[in-house]
């Protein structure tokens, strides 16, 4: 009797058990690296009239480490600069994002961080990363060229999604923080879209990602986001699949333990003293089923809880929501994306 009470005490620690150790097992990955790379008519353009630089980086627990500076100037030499930082799964094609910041005097930037685009080689995991800071030295390196090298002295910081959070985190304690006068962030990842109890297994698997660093969550993404923007589908967008896979790449848990990490400084308050443009849809949709209301909605992120986070950012924050806006604001049909291209103008002046 008493080592069958003795046994079922040990049940759940068993199970637990089990489940950690399921949880690293490999999992059959549905990214393959590609090389060459299948280029997109965007990204030709891009080839072609952006300056294109690599920024070497010290390996880390991988090996090699790179990061990708793309930049394109104005025809008038000017004192003012951004520099874009893009989201998960996903690299730089916003050629017309360029050339809108270029008309209005501003030099462009854009940084594909570690493991992303052109910096992905062949030995990384696509978009993994333990900590969210492991993307701070490529921003340093971006900075320091825009402005020690480039003669900018002062810059403007754009952040998309998981790029808005790593930006206002940036703003908070990176090395070169002095140097962002301005934030704009555009839908930016400062909560998850999940239930309570969705939300207890992203924290169960966040903290198995704190030592768990290969194991892979057992789901994949959806397909709708990307059915919404590229041109093979609903939407007006030309890029590569090989950079920006249809359903996304794998879900790490080590990537899941960074992010929770990440959302945990935004809760506890970042009290960023640059002035702060927020910007997203004016609704989310969750029924996975591409439709009229998917055309106009941020599918991947809710918009309440981005609301809810407004305050936590800093002393300076300017929020519009822009009806009609998809989950990249400025991937949105055009008529759209010009409602978010005018809030930035009115914000600037």
């Amino acid at each position: 009797m008493r080592k069958r009470r003795l046994l079922w005490s040990l049940l759940p620690i068993l199970a637990l058990a089990g489940l950690i150790y399921y949880s690293g097992l490999p999992k059959k990955q549905t990214f393959l690296y590609q090389n060459p790379v299948q280029l997109s008519k965007l990204d030709k353009i891009i080839n072609r009239e952006y300056r294109i630089e690599t920024i070497e980086l010290p390996d880390d627990y991988e090996g090699k480490v790179i990061a990708t500076l793309l930049s394109r100037s104005t025809v008038v030499p000017s004192d003012s600069a951004v520099i874009y930082i893009h989201g998960w799964a996903d690299y730089f094609f916003h050629d017309h994002l360029a050339r809108w910041f270029n008309d209005r005097g501003f030099d462009f930037y854009a940084i594909e961080l570690r493991k992303y685009g052109r910096s992905l080689l062949p030995h990384q995991k696509p978009n993994y990363c333990r900590d969210l800071q492991e993307y701070f030295p490529e921003l340093d390196a971006s900075i320091q060229r825009i402005t020690q090298r480039d003669g900018h002295p002062y810059l403007m910081m754009f952040g998309h999604s998981t790029g808005g959070l790593t930006a206002a985190l940036y703003a908070q304690s990176g090395k070169h923080r002095q140097k962002v006068k301005r934030l704009i962030l555009n839908s930016p990842f400062l909560g998850f879209k999940a239930d309570g109890a969705t939300m207890s297994l992203l924290r169960f698997y966040g903290f198995l990602g704190g030592f768990n660093y290969n194991a892979v969550l057992p789901r994949e993404g959806s397909p709708l986001y990307t059915q919404t923007i590229h041109s093979s589908e609903k939407g007006e967008w030309d890029f590569n699949f090989a950079w920006r896979p249809r359903t996304g790449f794998p879900f790490y848990q080590s990537w899941v333990h960074a992010i929770l990490d990440g959302h945990q400084k935004v809760d506890q308050g970042l009290n960023l003293e640059c002035p702060i443009l927020m910007l997203t849809s004016s609704q989310s949709y969750s029924d996975g089923v591409l439709n009229a209301k998917a055309m106009r909605s941020d599918v991947v992120l809710d918009v309440p809880t981005l609301r809810t986070k407004v305050d936590k950012l800093g002393k300076a924050v300017v929020y519009k929501s822009i009806p009609g806006g998809l989950h990249d604001i400025f991937l949105s049909p055009e008529p759209v994306r010009q409602k978010a291209f005018e809030a930035i103008e009115k914000w600037l002046k």
